[in-house]
């Protein structure tokens, strides 16, 4: 471990394999039965297979860390009474079912805020985690001081309007939101933070978008890389004592919806609190896989621009297309090289 470091640094990775016949004949009950169904049934977004499909990344996922990260202490892969597909090959990975530290009244879930929400109840977590998805991908070698400085998370701070779609995560982002405005000052936040704030580090145009929100009073929403998460432990304990109920509310919903409080709440607060190390933007990358080039892929994976890369699976896209292309290349990358 790094000098610099003075603690292991864990990885969690909520992973459900949407494939098991099991797994979705008990989330359909779920859907059309419950005390939550009548306002469920109308979030499209819950229904969508796609939010739960998996093509066969994560096995990649895991490689990538095991590779590409050495130094990490743990890989959590949190799952709803499965077991993974493959053999990782390392000691390092443990899979640990919902039941093992969610608590039993939000049990049953199928809602990813309530899964990540409760996260820091994992036995044996270490104080410093980073949270992933499993569509990441670390694309390159990265080292603790990538995540943490000093035991200080990295972060990229900007600010830019929300925009809501339907079956979006726009509105749980405004929720997220209207907590950092019920807690703090914006113009206080920005005299304190204008360093971090205006870091070169964050972009141009993650600046120029953060200059066009200043007219506003209140914070109208921040900048999500949508990639890996460094967190401290003791972020989400100090948040459930703040926002408790919500949080309550929030685990009680089988599914994702529209009232729902997640994770970047907890990651805004530390924002504006100024408890991080600013991260430059071009550390990693986010791709739509509906609307990235098949040479745009292969230039990313097989010559490393980032060191982390999102390949997100999204309904539009071309999997007859992609799936084996992109497949071609995790298999190049990770079992040929």
């Amino acid at each position: 471990m790094s000098a610099f470091q003075e603690s292991p640094i864990d990885i969690v990775i909520p992973w459900v394999d949407g494939n098991d016949p099991k797994w979705q004949r008990e989330k359909d009950q779920y859907l059309v039965a419950g005390p939550h169904s009548s306002r469920q049934i109308g979030n499209e977004d819950e229904k969508k297979d796609v939010r739960f499909r998996d093509f066969g990344l994560f096995k990649y996922t895991i490689m990538s860390i095991l590779r590409f990260a050495p130094w990490v202490n743990r890989v959590f892969v949190v799952t709803m009474n499965q077991e993974l597909p493959f053999e990782t090959g390392s000691d390092k990975v443990t899979v640990i079912d919902h039941r093992d530290f969610i608590p039993d009244p939000y049990l049953p879930t199928f809602n990813s805020n309530s899964i990540e929400m409760n996260i820091h109840r994992i036995p044996n977590l270490a104080e410093k985690f980073i949270l992933f998805n499993d569509d990441f991908i670390f694309n390159a070698p990265v080292s603790e001081e990538d995540y943490f400085i000093n035991n200080i998370p990295k972060d990229c701070f900007g600010l830019k309007p929300i925009a809501p779609t339907l079956g979006g995560i726009g509105a749980i982002e405004s929720n997220d939101v209207a907590i950092i405005n019920s807690l703090v000052q914006k113009n206080t936040v920005i005299k304190k933070q204008f360093a971090k704030l205006f870091s070169p580090k964050n972009g141009l145009f993650s600046l120029i978008e953060t200059i066009c929100t200043l007219p506003w009073r209140h914070f109208v929403g921040f900048q999500n890389t949508h990639l890996a998460t460094p967190y401290l432990r003791s972020e989400f304990i100090e948040f459930w004592h703040l926002e408790g109920d919500l949080l309550d509310k929030t685990c009680r919903e089988k599914f994702r919806s529209g009232n729902d409080i997640s994770h970047w709440a907890i990651r805004y607060l530390r924002l504006v609190k100024g408890k991080f190390v600013p991260q430059n933007i071009s550390f990693g990358k986010y791709y739509d896989l509906s609307l990235t080039s098949l040479e745009t892929l292969e230039n990313e994976l097989m010559n490393e621009k980032h060191k982390i890369v999102c390949l997100n699976d999204v309904p539009d896209m071309d999997t007859s297309k992609i799936i084996p292309f992109l497949s071609s290349l995790l298999i190049r990358k990770f079992e040929e090289g």
